[in-house]
């Protein structure tokens, strides 16, 4: 039965605590916190919400009852609901389940069924925007009524009805933030009155007062984050969920700007590149930013927190801006006292990898390549910070003449704005800002009851590649050294077929932090790739570092976008084999001997070194895989086949190097690519889409990720793989 449908709420439009008694299913739209209280006459109605699940109050003249309902979303369409009903005096049990479906945004259709043969029917248009409404339902017992409700302004609504008995009835509602009234007149007299209070906030014109919020820093922001402990397993997309976050921060007009707490964490370089650029941001939007560490560790972050309104430094710390270093180890000399001999063939004048191998330190061609890449990443660092603090004098001496800072000469030499101990924050910043401090794990709690019916979002996936491409499934080993993320080209290989055949999906963006690794499995997602691309566009987003097979499989996209210091290109390949017959034998005592049919049956054995016929065979093997090499980023980056060899041989290049030498599209981070991702499928810039990850986010109990079997990886013969890690400190 209708009895009370002229306060606002229609059926195809009744939501969270008025669900409870009309149509459950409204449970699962806009689901939170709300008390709820009606009366009309002798017509009494109290509920509450928690979440999905309801709980009501019903008197109706002499009768109780109580009820208890839920509601759930099917999809972002379909809902479905369920409502018990017990009539105290009457000893009487009553079910009705109901569905709500909102196939666009300017469409609602309603319909409730009850075990007593009742049954309601509602349909909801929106023919202009989501403010205007027109309603009509239809019941059993009083067979139909019309109506539509006007949202004047943000919380004021006004609506008219009209039964089938000719009956006019008129309503207002006002929404405070967390508060609502409304009243029904008819015949000349008020008829009933509604009152909401609700933790999630309504629309309202009351503006949300300005904060701050503070973001903390702690732990490591790997592309693809993996936790494993003994009993739980937790897999995430940690740095992207860090931008998304921020993202949503700068788009509040609530939002007066960030404090940034720094702790213990780690980022690369190019996650400092990105993180500043939203930074930056923030200041175009007029947002402050203030930043507060125990101490700043290095130039690199500093290059970060350069460009905050305010750098809080705590008493008795310090500043550290004494350069940059770049390191590199080497095994010759360890392989030599295990008695272990390493056999590498290599095709690329600056592939360094086989240095890591023979040599104790870094050759001329390699020398020349780090310092191409270790000037101009200096010397970028060391321009954007002076352009963010220009009370800076002289960087360069500063640098090289103290580089170590204590508090008394970090505030004279104005690297920062002032000194606090931790609890004098929060009174700082109310004097500073005079707005409240918020954390952000908080604000983004915050829910707003929406308005909107539903929201079709274009869908674009994110395919996160991070760490050493083997053959098999995508794992992680947290052994020591030898241990990390593995890249499997049988998961990336289903991920991207899967990519390829999903209509709803209309682009993907590629993100790669990889070094390389097996080549075969570098060729099996490099076809994926090119097989999803000629589907939809697959545009590549590099992070820290993106070669030799990093760059392999990103080559068939249809873009590829770095970051400025993003490492990448090492187009070479090489081969290792370890001698470990000396080892065995005076290390160990551990001796062996064997049979066999075939003059090279064990030529890649580890008990003997290569003869020069074999390494004859085997070059030749590399220099066919160097040239398929060559063919994949020839075709994909339309580039003729001897300038790619030009610029390959092994060598690495910062992004920006890249982008001149047609090795990438653009410099920009992933953000940008998102951007971009948009722009191809003309989607409007303020338009939000939905961004699905790839591998999928997990979250599970004793259950192990796959581990992948180093020694597999090792005992590959041919490798596209930079297989040090250059770090610039």
């Amino acid at each position: 039965m209708f009895l009370v449908y002229f306060l606002f709420n229609y059926l195809a439009n009744i939501e969270r605590g008025k669900a409870i008694f009309y149509n459950p299913s409204g449970l699962g739209i806009n689901s939170g916190y709300e008390i709820y209280s009606s009366k009309k006459d002798t017509l009494l109605e109290i509920g509450f919400t928690l979440n999905n699940f309801g709980f009501g109050l019903k008197k109706e003249k002499d009768l109780n009852n109580f009820l208890l309902a839920f509601g759930i979303p099917i999809d972002k369409k379909i809902y479905l609901g369920y409502r018990y009903k017990f009539i105290k005096e009457l000893n009487k049990i009553e079910h009705l389940g109901s569905l709500t479906y909102r196939p666009m945004s300017y469409l609602s259709f309603s319909f409730n069924i009850s075990t007593d043969k009742n049954f309601n029917l509602g349909i909801g248009l929106r023919p202009i925007s989501e403010r205007i409404n027109l309603y009509f339902d239809y019941d059993k017992e009083f067979k139909y009524l019309m109506g539509t409700a006007i949202e004047i302004f943000d919380g004021l609504l006004i609506n008219g009805e009209i039964n089938k008995d000719k009956k006019i009835n008129l309503g207002i509602s006002f929404s405070f933030p967390h508060f609502k009234i409304s009243s029904a007149y008819g015949e000349k007299k008020l008829k009933a009155i509604e009152l909401n209070f609700s933790r999630e906030r309504y629309p309202t014109i009351f503006k949300k007062p300005k904060k701050i919020i503070e973001v903390t820093l702690s732990g490591n922001y790997e592309e693809d984050y993996y936790e494993q402990s003994l009993f739980l397993k937790k897999r995430e997309p940690r740095f992207y969920r860090l931008l998304k976050n921020l993202e949503t921060i700068l788009e509040k007009e609530d939002v007066f700007g960030i404090f940034l707490r720094l702790k213990d964490y780690n980022l690369s370089l190019t996650q400092y590149e990105e993180l500043r650029e939203l930074l930056l941001d923030f200041k175009k939007a007029n947002k402050k930013i203030i930043v507060y560490a125990d101490c700043y560790k290095n130039l690199k972050e500093y290059y970060l927190v350069s460009i905050a309104d305010y750098i809080i430094l705590n008493k008795g710390g310090m500043v550290d801006i004494s350069g940059i270093l770049l390191k590199k180890f080497y095994l010759k000399k360890l392989l030599q006292k295990l008695g272990i001999e390493a056999e590498v063939l290599a095709i690329g004048k600056y592939k360094s990898a086989k240095e890591l191998y023979l040599r104790a330190d870094m050759s001329e061609e390699d020398k020349e390549q780090l310092n191409e890449i270790l000037d101009a990443t200096y010397e970028k660092i060391k321009s954007e910070i002076i352009s963010s603090r220009p009370a800076l004098i002289n960087l360069d001496s500063l640098i090289d003449n103290i580089g170590y800072f204590n508090e008394e000469k970090a505030k004279e030499f104005k690297l920062i704005d002032t000194v606090l101990f931790p609890k004098e924050i929060d009174k700082f910043l109310k004097s500073y800002t005079k707005v409240k401090k918020v954390k952000l794990e908080d604000y983004l709690k915050e829910k707003d009851v929406e308005r909107c019916w539903f929201k079709k979002k274009k869908r674009i996936a994110l395919v996160i590649a991070e760490g050493t491409i083997v053959e098999g499934k995508s794992g992680y080993d947290p052994t020591p050294i030898i241990g990390g993320k593995y890249i499997g080209s049988e998961t990336m290989e289903d991920i991207f077929n899967r990519l390829e055949k999903d209509r709803s999906i209309k682009a993907v963006i590629f993100r790669v932090n990889s070094g390389g690794g097996q080549a075969t499995a570098s060729e099996i997602i490099a076809s994926a790739v090119k097989k999803c691309n000629e589907k939809k566009p697959v545009i590549v987003s590099f992070g820290n570092v993106a070669a030799s097979g990093g760059y392999f499989i990103s080559s068939p996209a249809k873009k590829i976008f770095a970051d400025y210091f993003t490492i990448t290109g090492s187009i070479g390949i090489f081969s290792v084999k370890a001698v470990t017959r000396k080892f065995y034998d005076e290390k160990l005592g551990i001796t062996f001997d064997y049979l066999k049919r075939g003059t090279m049956a064990d030529a890649t054995s580890d008990l003997r070194s290569y003869t020069e016929k074999e390494k004859e065979i085997f070059y030749e093997e590399l220099e066919w895989w160097y040239n398929k090499f060559l063919e994949w980023v020839s075709e994909g980056r339309k580039l003729k086949k001897e300038h790619v060899d030009s610029i390959g041989q092994g060598r690495v290049w910062l992004g920006k190097k890249a982008k001149e030498l047609g090795l990438v599209d653009e410099i920009g981070s992933l953000r940008k690519v998102i951007k971009e991702v948009k722009r191809e499928l003309g989607i409007k810039k303020d338009e939000e889409i939905e961004i699905i990850t790839y591998p999928k986010e997990e979250k599970k109990f004793l259950v192990a990720f796959p581990k992948v079997n180093i020694y597999d990886l090792l005992k590959a013969r041919f490798l596209y793989l930079l297989p040090e890690n250059i770090i610039i400190e």
